[in-house]
């Protein structure tokens, strides 16, 4: 009896392991729940989730109801036929849990929606087996011989609930499992901007054959958006003018570092452009026109997806990399990748002064489009910002690295609160690089609670205020002077000011040597606090005699402060884009009209082609 029962067993695993139904697989989970059943939820239980499949969930433990439950997280665990956890979250809410199944066999399972986060894992032992589809991610332990009998996902968002497995994807080798088809209809609309094309009925698809090639005549375009939200304005002004053309369609791709694009999603929402997230982007299935990316430190991307590619870096100072490297060696590299790289003046000369590179162009940086944009329009101030209205304003930031030679915030913070608290008709604007803020925290050099009793501290003065706005624009806008550390990009920005800028320095034996000594040359030099109090009394008492020499500085260094280099990088991509395509140029610029298309036979082979895919797919 005992020895049928074990064939039995093996022969319901073996089923278990070769089945992509999801009514047959939970039918055959009914008949081995001698075992540790996991299942996580990523992106959502789906639409498809019928209630055939939440019937058939309560045959094995599950006791929520799950249809209807687009965008909510939700886990289970089920130990030897009994439920032992289980949680649904609300909507756009992860759900977590981490337990000891029993003795030496630890469990974590977490659950994200896609506006949470989009992620799932199943980990048993420090090893995560979540295959990371969307839908039902679902993992079968042996708790006695300690293996996964099977890992499979099924996405319920789509009919007859596709199933992926993790053994079917080998490129992932940190086993973090990407979907290898894109079966959700919807998604394939909004990915590759094909319209109307699925959801027709099979006789009239070849009718509207035409008109559907009519629609598809937009240049695809993709802003890679790395880094945290301060560094759209590296990119925004490019992605609006593209996004005002209407032969153009603008995708934005917001870099998913680790799962945070907090805030990112937010500055380009409020520009009204689409984005979408880095880890839902594939770039084998996209196949952009035009790429655009404001750093080399870009996910790998296959060249050959990508007809054109333009980097347009957000630094505007050669500092060094993590790595060790000058930014103008990883430039110089990186431009053997991409079609052309756009640096600002400063750059640019250093670049040009030890390397030939006919791709490295000199073009104004679309950081200074936005500060173009606040400073020469009304501003509209925050409400905790109306106590600094008609004062003499002083602007400090800072770089970044806490425990270097190029920051010196721990030296003057104390000093110069103490100056501002005495000057009722001045005011002080506080803007630390964000980087800067986390590394505090991080090396617990401050605590949560510590710097929010600083940031209370500065709104109950009369005269401070602690910046944690999008980005610097509205700051430089007010500032009547600027203090900054000696290798932090600001040395460059703030130049467009035309206001003092006052370059510190630490003053306790470890000294910090400038990247840039001859652009240093020309600024305020501060490496004291009697030198600082003394660049303070000056702006204060309206003086300013370094100022020529500051404007010729910016005059060599700046390639344009007139916020249209937005405008220029996006002609300039256009007009080289039609040439490595051999596009003919028509009026109204873009892509030839759709007569000229259908003239070409290899374009009609392809489109047959596609259609005739689609075609099956649909047919399927």
């Amino acid at each position: 009896m005992r020895k049928h029962k074990i064939l039995q067993d093996m022969d319901a695993r073996k089923l278990l392991r070769e089945n992509e139904i999801i009514q047959e697989y939970l039918s055959i989970l009914e008949n081995i729940k001698a075992h540790l059943i996991v299942i996580a939820v990523k992106d959502t239980p789906g639409f498809e989730l019928t209630e055939e499949i939440n019937r058939q969930l309560g045959e094995i433990g599950i006791t929520s109801d799950l249809t209807g439950k687009h965008w909510h997280g939700y886990i289970a665990v089920i130990n030897n036929g009994k439920t032992v956890y289980e949680e649904l979250g609300g909507l756009d809410q992860a759900v977590a849990k981490q337990m000891e199944i029993c003795p030496g066999l630890k469990l974590r399972v977490v659950s994200k929606p896609l506006n949470a986060g989009n992620d799932v894992e199943i980990v048993i032992n420090g090893t995560d087996h979540a295959v990371k589809g969307r839908g039902l991610n679902i993992v079968v332990y042996d708790t006695q011989r300690r293996y996964v009998i099977d890992s499979v996902c099924f996405d319920t968002h789509v009919k007859n609930g596709c199933c992926f497995r993790r053994n079917r994807n080998e490129q992932n080798k940190e086993e973090k499992v990407r979907d290898d088809i894109i079966n959700d209809i919807a998604a394939l609309k909004d990915r590759l901007a094909i319209q109307n094309i699925i959801p027709m009925p099979i006789h009239d698809m070849f009718v509207e054959k035409q008109q559907i090639i009519q629609k598809k005549q937009k240049i695809e375009v993709r802003i890679f958006f790395f880094g945290a939200p301060i560094l759209w304005n590296s990119l925004r002004s490019i992605a609006l003018e593209f996004g005002k053309d209407q032969r153009f369609h603008v995708l934005v791709i917001l870099e998913y570092d680790g799962g945070k694009v907090i805030g990112k999603e937010a500055v380009v929402k409020n520009d009204g452009l689409e984005y979408i997230n880095s880890e839902e982007w594939d770039v084998c299935c996209d196949q952009p026109d035009i790429l655009v990316s404001n750093s080399d430190e870009v996910p790998s991307i296959e060249r050959k997806y990508v007809k054109f590619w333009i980097m347009v870096p957000f630094a505007l100072i050669n500092g060094h990399m993590p790595s060790g490297e000058a930014l103008t060696e990883l430039l110089v590299r990186r431009s053997d990748v991409v079609d052309y790289v756009f640096v600002e003046k400063f750059l640019y000369g250093q670049i040009k002064s030890r390397h030939e590179k006919n791709n490295i162009v000199e073009m104004g940086n679309p950081k200074f489009d936005l500060i173009y944009e606040k400073v020469n329009h009304e501003k509209i101030l925050p409400r905790s910002w109306e106590k600094i209205k008609g004062k003499k304003v002083i602007l400090w930031t800072t770089d970044h690295v806490w425990n270097t030679s190029n920051v010196t915030f721990d030296l003057y913070i104390n000093a110069i609160l103490e100056y501002f608290g005495g000057m009722e008709d001045s005011a002080l604007i506080i803007r630390p690089h964000y980087s800067y803020i986390h590394e505090l925290l991080t090396n617990d050099v401050w605590t949560s609670e510590g710097y929010s009793a600083l940031k209370e501290y500065m709104n109950r003065t009369s005269n401070i205020v602690w910046d944690e706005t999008d980005d610097y624009s509205l700051a430089y806008s007010l500032a009547d002077a600027v203090l900054s550390d000696v290798n932090c990009g600001i040395t460059v920005s703030a130049l467009v000011l035309n206001k003092p800028l006052g370059i510190m320095m630490r003053y306790d034996g470890n000294q910090c040597k400038p990247h840039q000594p001859d652009l240093v040359s020309r600024l305020y030099q501060i490496d004291s606090w009697e030198a600082c109090r003394h660049f303070l009394d000056m702006v204060l008492r309206g003086q300013d005699p370094m100022k020529e020499v500051r404007q010729e500085a910016c005059r060599q260094y700046i390639s344009y402060f007139d916020g249209q280099n937005g405008r220029r990088i996006k002609e300039f991509i256009m007009k080289k884009y039609l040439e490595k395509t051999n596009m003919p140029k028509i009026p109204g610029g873009g892509k030839t009209e759709l007569l000229i298309f259908l003239q070409l036979p290899m374009y009609k082979i392809i489109t047959d082609k596609c259609f005739m895919q689609f075609r099956k797919r649909a047919e399927a």
